[in-house]
């Protein structure tokens, strides 16, 4: 069985920002699951962070707004399994804002890494050290 990685909205940012710090190995990261190596997830919230972190980039003139769609294209045709939040288990991501101190976006990372026991790569040291708090093995992407 391969391995899971939940990939959060730093990770994925890095891929389309390449001048970003980290964006070789979050690079390396897309690869290794286009080949079948690692089955990358996230939490269907990816699906909005993602485009908002191209928007701010257009807004900073670090991204050309005429790049803006084949980047969110390209984004979506990622093989990236997707979870939806869950009445019955929302309270996985609510127990890591408690122990944790997250707010309930950057929880639902960490929860769904908890749950799959996945590894979480992610570029945010703050996410980090909660999953590592809670046992959740982390894969540092540029921090």
């Amino acid at each position: 069985m391969r391995p899971t990685c939940v990939i959060d909205a730093s990770v994925a940012g890095k891929w389309f920002l390449r001048e970003e710090q980290g964006a070789d190995h979050a690079r390396r990261l897309f690869d290794l699951a286009a080949l079948g190596e690692w089955r990358l997830v996230a939490p269907m919230l990816l699906v909005y962070e993602l485009p908002n972190i191209l928007l701010r980039n257009i807004r900073q003139k670090r991204l050309k707004t005429h790049k803006f769609g084949a980047a969110v294209d390209e984004f979506l045709g990622l093989p990236i399994l997707f979870y939806g939040l869950e009445a019955r288990t929302s309270w996985r991501v609510v127990r890591v804002c408690e122990l944790c101190g997250l707010g309930f976006y950057d929880a639902s990372y960490v929860a769904l890494a908890d749950a799959m026991q996945a590894v979480l790569a992610t570029g945010d040291a703050r996410m980090a050290a909660a999953a590592e708090l809670i046992g959740v093995t982390v894969a540092p992407v540029g921090i």
